[in-house]
């Protein structure tokens, strides 16, 4: 249950956990991602031909989809 780092992308803050149990409550960003959804990340960004996620309308995507999560 530990976070890696947080990491910024196109204006918007996540936690990266090494396991899919995280700690609700304890981090000020807004949005988390955890081991499992990673290859549903790199399925989208093949499907999509996105070599690097880079825009607002990406991450708006994948926080709708739900592979990047809300605390």
């Amino acid at each position: 249950m530990s976070k890696v780092c947080s990491f910024s992308c196109a204006g918007y803050i996540f936690d990266i956990y090494d396991n899919d149990r995280i700690p609700v409550g304890l981090s000020k960003n807004k949005y988390y991602v955890v081991p499992s959804m990673h290859d549903n990340l790199k399925l989208w960004m093949f499907d999509k031909a996105i070599e690097k996620i880079s825009t607002k309308e990406h991450m708006q995507e994948l926080i709708e989809i739900g592979y990047i999560k809300t605390y």
